[in-house]
């Protein structure tokens, strides 16, 4: 589901404005993107969602801007003021749910929300939920709240992006918002996870992470919760406070 557009392939999806709100329940396997469903080489550009996103279900794929991003994609001057919400196990983000492609100046202002079981798998963030490419200029300026109480310890959750894989980069970005979570896993407020030889570098955290339930051996930090060998992080600044009740 696309609020402007299901699936772009090779095509300049720009300047676009959608205010409508989606609500679907019981969902499986889906994708929904307030201005694109899926996209895979095109450029998205300068692209405004305000309607909320409320699905429930499993295997889940939503953004403000793009459900899931095929590789290929240029994006950059997005936002979103929506309401981002998923239950089961999602890719969810404040812009992109899943995406194989860069961004650069983007930004987020909705709250990120989302709600499991016990055995719900998260990828979830600010921007992005799950990245494989590098993030630039980019900021999240609201809640990103996972409130599944999940005792799986594969739930990443960070106030730009939950997950990223190896040799990607978080340069001169920011976030502002909260992080809530009923159990901690791998909790950051730029990144929850970052895979080999990532860098994060010149950001800004001023998030205050809050964690309402058992730990379960969870990685929090107030920039970066856990990465794998070798990365850099170099001139970052956070000023938020750790809470775990």
């Amino acid at each position: 589901i696309g609020g402007l557009v299901y699936n772009s392939n090779s095509s300049n999806i720009v300047n676009n404005i959608n205010k409508s709100n989606y609500k679907l329940n019981n969902e499986a396997n889906l994708t929904v993107g307030g201005i694109i469903g899926i996209a895979e080489n095109s450029i998205i550009n300068n692209n405004n969602n305000y309607g909320n996103l409320n699905i429930s279900g499993n295997n889940l794929y939503i953004g403000g801007i793009i459900g899931k991003d095929d590789n290929g994609n240029n994006i950059s001057n997005n936002y979103n003021y929506g309401y981002i919400s998923g239950s089961g196990n999602n890719n969810l983000g404040g812009i992109v749910g899943y995406i194989d492609s860069d961004i650069k100046n983007s930004h987020n202002y909705g709250i990120v929300r989302s709600t499991g079981t016990i055995d719900s798998h998260n990828n979830q963030g600010g921007i992005a939920g799950y990245m494989n490419g590098s993030l630039n200029q980019s900021n999240n300026y609201n809640n990103v709240i996972m409130a599944n109480n999940s005792k799986n310890d594969n739930n990443n959750l960070g106030g730009l992006v939950g997950y990223i894989t190896d040799n990607q980069k978080i340069t001169n970005s920011s976030n502002s918002g909260n992080l809530i979570e009923g159990s901690s896993n791998n909790i950051g407020g730029i990144a929850g996870y970052m895979g080999n030889n990532g860098i994060i570098t010149n950001c800004y955290s001023e998030s205050n992470i809050k964690i309402n339930g058992e730990t379960h051996d969870g990685n929090i930090g107030g920039v970066l919760g856990i990465c794998g060998l070798y990365c850099l992080i170099d001139g970052n600044h956070n000023s938020g406070n750790i809470t775990i009740t």
